[in-house]
């Protein structure tokens, strides 16, 4: 008597994909309400990553200066500006964006100490 080959899964086969679903769907909940949670504190998280990442660009300059409301920075002999472009701080040469949206402001370079004037303030960057 000839056995076929069976066809489909197991019982256990089958609860195993069921478990490991629901598995899933449990990770990707708490995921969304942890990302939903962030985006609603977005902006003063980027604020803040913004002017850490002015700070440490600052720190590991030998030279930095202020020229008519830019930040010229000097790193391992390359120049470097930081300006404000369509809202944005960037660093030229290239366009990156470092903060946005600021609607204006500028660098201030006083006894040595760089500070961010912008809308909403003054804050030191060095």
């Amino acid at each position: 008597m000839k056995r076929s080959a069976p066809n489909g899964f197991t019982l256990t086969e089958a609860l195993l994909t069921l478990l490991c679903a629901g598995v899933c769907a449990m990770i990707l909940t708490s995921v969304m309400s942890a990302s939903q949670t962030l985006l609603s504190r977005e902006p003063a998280i980027q604020n803040g990553l913004g002017i850490l990442q002015l700070r440490y660009r600052t720190a590991l300059s030998s030279s930095v200066s202020c020229q008519s409301g830019n930040l010229t920075m000097t790193r391992n002999h390359e120049v470097f500006e930081i300006r404000f472009s369509r809202g944005r701080i960037v660093q030229t040469p290239g366009y990156e964006i470092l903060l946005e949206p600021v609607k204006e402001g500028r660098f201030v370079c006083e006894a040595g100490q760089v500070w961010l004037e912008t809308e909403t303030g003054r804050i030191q960057i060095r």
